[in-house]
């Protein structure tokens, strides 16, 4: 079955864009039975190539390590510890038994819970949310009903994997509000058995499905954020850890290497990226994490009782060198960081004058980039809407629908990247910021609010509760093809924009109209005699974002239509 989804050497710390890998954070479990070896947490530099222990934890496993802004959190069996990683001091520790796996997100850490030898938790609390600032305690999910491993949240819901103990024989995923309530525990089947490890493109959750052991097949699962429906393909490999995805590809283990699978159509696109270190001599990857500013991948090996090192690969499966990790290193993460954007980052101007602004769209979507930044060039003063409408004209990618003062939808729709917030959806709406850098937002009065020279207009989409500020934006490309210095607004008028029944498009001698919907599928193509003035019937046409391409003497024109 096919899966339709939506989805150097080693000079590390060079800055992509604003984007940099300041270290890497390996945890080290230590050798099984062994109370004196216990769990270590070090730091591989990437520019000196240095190995640095800076963290002691006195339990004898690890169970994950998550990296989120300067810290570091750290799950070792009945602990829950977090670690400053600028100044390498640990910051916090908890008492948590059954430890499974961590995420970080919005100031919550997140934590799935599992049986152990003692049994399963003895309350019954397979997911728990602690205070990310100082690991306190704010809530437990009630009512999940096996053990619960993977984590992610999406807007303001989080979706959890629920593989069940060792003997489960069906997959199943539960759904929590933002209120910490369990709003279903879906049964995925026998198909999704070994379920685990969460990823997400804003709009999809997918999962990977572990082999359960003495199997053969493992598979990976889609489920709708906003359908809820779900499919599941198998995968005729033996299936290990979810390593990282980027773009429409999947890093997962494949036959105890690391392989990739193309999320567009399910199939296997690299069966052996980074081979199998030696399964048959009872060598395995005990974790492995990709670097994707510098397109790395670095794997934790090791016999789980004598041995452990750490490599470094290529994405051509190139051995590119290696950091020292002891025994069970079974928890790796790259400390990503960001540096503030200025004007002189940006790629993609609009308008003309002696000012300058800055538009910064966050859709808070978990599709990376999240942030996008636009340059505004303009005279005297300009407001939010009007910068908002100017780049609508001139980028055909964007689209900031607005009315009666308000912000309503935003879209963008870039080949691999595709981003879209409607108001209202799952309570989420547009909120509007003025600042000057990413760190001095603050909420103004909407898209009215007046904006001067070097000021920054932020929007973010948010469920207020709290209100999120944008976060650092990436600048937006300018489109392929197009040169910044020819970017110009056509005379191509649509309205109503949104529409619901009919849309009027005005222009200059129209050839020809086609409509395609957000993925792209073609759903209306009429030529026409050189006409002005055209009505399309749209009343047929689905909820949500479409393009317009418009053919008149001038050349094609594309415009964005929203349907509600």
């Amino acid at each position: 079955m096919s899966m339709a989804i939506a989805f150097a050497f080693l000079s590390a710390k060079t800055s992509f864009g604003q984007f940099y890998t300041n270290q890497v954070i390996i945890g080290n479990g230590g050798i099984y039975g062994d109370p004196s070896d216990h769990v270590t947490v070090a730091t591989y530099d990437p520019d000196a190539q240095t190995t640095t222990t800076f963290g002691d934890i006195q339990r004898e496993s690890i169970q994950d390590l998550v990296v989120d802004d300067h810290y570091a959190y750290v799950a070792a069996e009945d602990s829950l510890v977090k670690y400053d990683i600028d100044t390498y001091q640990r910051i916090a520790a908890v008492y948590e038994s059954n430890l499974s796996r961590l995420y970080v997100k919005n100031g919550k850490l997140y934590v799935s819970r599992r049986s152990d030898l003692n049994g399963p938790p003895a309350d019954g609390k397979y997911v728990k949310v602690y205070n990310a600032d100082d690991l306190s305690f704010v809530a437990a999910v009630d009512d999940i009903s096996a053990d619960a491993a993977g984590l992610i949240l999406a807007s303001d819901t989080l979706y959890v994997a629920v593989p069940g103990d060792w003997q489960a024989t069906e997959g199943k995923f539960a759904v929590i509000d933002n209120n910490y309530n369990l709003v279903r525990e879906m049964n995925f089947g026998t198909a999704a058995v070994g379920i685990s490890d969460l990823f997400t493109d804003g709009s999809n959750i997918y999962t990977v499905n572990r082999t359960p052991y003495g199997d053969t097949t493992g598979s990976v699962t889609s489920y709708s954020i906003w359908s809820t429906g779900y499919f599941t393909t198998t995968i005729n490999k033996i299936v290990g850890k979810g390593v990282a995805t980027a773009g429409y590809t999947l890093y997962l283990l494949l036959d105890y290497g690391i392989g990739s699978l193309d999320l567009s159509n399910g199939f296997i696109l690299d069966e052996t990226i980074v081979p199998d270190p030696g399964s048959a001599n009872f060598q395995y990857i005990a974790a492995a994490a990709y670097d994707k500013i510098n397109q790395l991948f670095y794997v934790t090996i090791t016999d789980y009782f004598s041995t452990g090192e750490g490599k470094i690969y290529d994405l051509n499966g190139n051995e590119t060198g290696g950091f020292d990790a002891d025994v069970s290193a079974e928890a790796i993460a790259v400390d990503t960081r960001i540096n503030d954007f200025t004007f002189d980052d940006v790629q993609y101007w609009v308008g003309e004058g002696e000012n300058k602004a800055l538009l910064v769209i966050d859709w808070n979507d978990s599709v990376s980039p999240e942030s996008y930044a636009w340059g505004y060039r303009f005279d005297d003063e300009v407001t939010g809407e009007q910068m908002l409408s100017d780049i609508t004209d001139a980028d055909s990618r964007f689209y900031a629908e607005m009315s009666g003062g308000f912000l309503n939808s935003v879209a963008f729709d870039d080949s691999d990247i595709q981003h879209e917030g409607i108001g209202g959806t799952n309570g989420f709406y547009w909120s509007t910021w003025s600042g000057t850098n990413s760190g001095n937002w603050e909420m103004n009065a909407g898209i009215g609010e007046t904006v001067h020279d070097g000021d920054w207009f932020g929007c973010s989409f948010t469920d207020f509760n709290p209100a999120v500020t944008p976060g650092v934006p990436v600048a937006v490309p300018n489109p392929v093809g197009v040169d910044e210095n020819d970017l110009m607004i056509t005379d191509i008028f649509l309205y109503p924009n949104p529409a619901t029944e009919f849309v009027t498009i005005k222009a200059d001698n129209i050839k020809s109209i086609r409509v395609l919907n957000s993925e792209g599928m073609l759903i209306f193509d009429k030529k026409y005699d050189a006409k002005n003035d055209i009505t399309v019937d749209v009343g047929g046409f689905a909820t949500g974002l479409y393009f317009l391409n418009i053919e008149t003497n001038n050349g094609v024109t594309d415009k964005k239509l929203l349907i509600r």
